[in-house]
This record gives C-alpha cells, structure tokens and sequence, in this order.
C-alpha cells in the first residue's frame, strides 16, 4: 500500500509515523508525497532526516477532467460543495500553520489553480488570502452557478437551510432599518431648534437690523435720493438679505458645535 500525503503534515516528524503505518511485521512501508515546484525543497529537508526518497514515481495519468466532473456535481448538490469547500479551507489553514514555514509559503502558492482542483464555484473569503498576491489568485475559472442556489438533495437540510436564509435576511434588514433611523436621528439632532430665550434674542437682533435699514432707507427716501419704487424694492432685498446673513450665523454656529 502506498498512501498519499497532501499536504505534507504540520510537523514533519509525523510524516516518518504515518509511513511507518504501512510498515508491518517487519516489512518496508511507503507513501506517496505530492509537491507544488515551490515545495521541492521539502525533499531535501526529509533526506536530511535519513528518511529515502525516490525522485519520482511512475503514475499513469488521468485523461478524463475529474475536476469539472465533481464540479458539475457541486452545482447541484451543496452537501457535494460544502465537502469541496471545506477541504479547501482546511488545506490552506493547514498549509499557513505548517512548521516548515520557510518550505510552504503561502505567498507563493496557487491558490487560483488550487481552487479548481477542488472543484469550488466560487473561491471563499479567508483573511489568508490578504497574503497572497492578485495573479496567484486570478487563475480561477469557477462556474457561472451562484454557491446561494445550490441546494440539498436532502428536503429536510434544504428546507432548514431557506429557513436560516430568510432568518438572516430578516436580521440584516433589521439592523440596516435601525442604522437608517440612527443617521436620521442623526440628523434631527443637528438641527434641532434653538432653546426658547436663544430665539428670542435671534429675532431681536434680526429685527434690529431690519429696523436699522429700513429707518436708512427712509431717510434716503425724505431726502429724494431714492423713488419710492425703489424704496419698496430694497426694503423687500434689505429683509432678503438680513435673513440669508441670520442664516449662515446659524450654519456657521452648528459647525463649529459639531468640531
């Protein structure tokens, strides 16, 4: 028997164990190790450890796309895509806590090709993958079925799993109804009026002002500088502008309250 290791183990003392597994009753055990090009040096590091290691083993090669095959199979069944997704997820958690760090870097591994290989629809969201750079990650293909529509074949599991959908829906609704009511509460606060007396003293001195331009205008009126037609259209844009000068105060004030 010849078992296969991929990805090499955590610690590669364990390696050595597991081959020993198929060595029983005296006899000579072996295992089959896969390696990325960027991973080779791993066979260096067991010669080291006096474990023998043949170059490379003669495999007969595969012409069916097992990929695309488990692939059209996760596109209908989701107990089929959450196997797929998992394994993934355990392989490149596996691959990021390995003690020969220097040996499997993340940084340098296909994740895009990976990807394929365990024929996923769409590559999930890992925080690892802040590590690895966009063109490693650009090379999957996936599938133009969305993963949210694949279904159980299992009626039950289905129907557990739209009854946690519409759940989170309804969670997601509330807690954005409640953000757009804090933004417009929000909103009220800042422009809510002024107190009473703070009012009153506003429209005192708008009234002041009013009064102290109307009595300019006046006089400029007795003294037939102006026409009373005149008089009665800068009255009218005397108020408009007082009251546009009042309101940049105001705007000005809540500014400075909100620093």
């Amino acid at each position: 028997q010849c078992p296969p290791r991929r990805p090499p183990p955590q610690d590669p003392s364990f390696f050595i164990h597991r081959v020993g597994r198929t060595a029983r009753m005296g006899n000579a055990g072996r295992a089959l190790l896969f390696l990325n090009a960027n991973e080779e040096t791993y066979v260096t590091f067991l010669q080291k450890r006096k474990v023998p290691v043949t170059d490379r083993a003669e495999l007969k090669r595969c012409d069916e796309d097992l990929s695309a095959l488990v692939r059209k199979m996760n596109e209908t069944d989701r107990d089929m895509l959450d196997k797929s997704v998992h394994a993934f997820v355990t392989y490149i958690r596996a691959y990021t806590e390995h003690q020969c760090q220097y040996i499997f870097r993340l940084t340098e591994l296909d994740v895009g090709s990976l990807g394929d290989h365990f024929a996923l629809l769409r590559l999930p969201k890992m925080k690892e993958f802040k590590r690895v750079p966009s063109a490693l990650r650009d090379g999957f293909t996936g599938s133009t079925v969305d993963p949210s529509s694949v279904p159980y074949l299992d009626k039950n599991r289905e129907r557990q799993r739209k009854e946690k959908q519409r759940r989170e829906a309804e969670a997601r609704a509330k807690v954005q109804a409640e953000a757009s009511s804090s933004a417009r509460a929000g909103q009220g606060q800042g422009e809510r009026r002024l107190p009473a007396a703070r009012r009153r003293k506003v429209d005192a001195l708008q009234d002041d002002l009013e009064l102290e331009e109307d009595y300019r205008l006046f006089s400029m009126l007795r003294r037939g500088k102006i026409t009373e037609e005149e008089y009665d259209e800068r009255t009218m844009e005397s108020a408009k502008t007082i009251q546009k000068e009042m309101d940049k105060k105001r705007v000005k004030k809540k500014k400075r309250k909100r620093k």
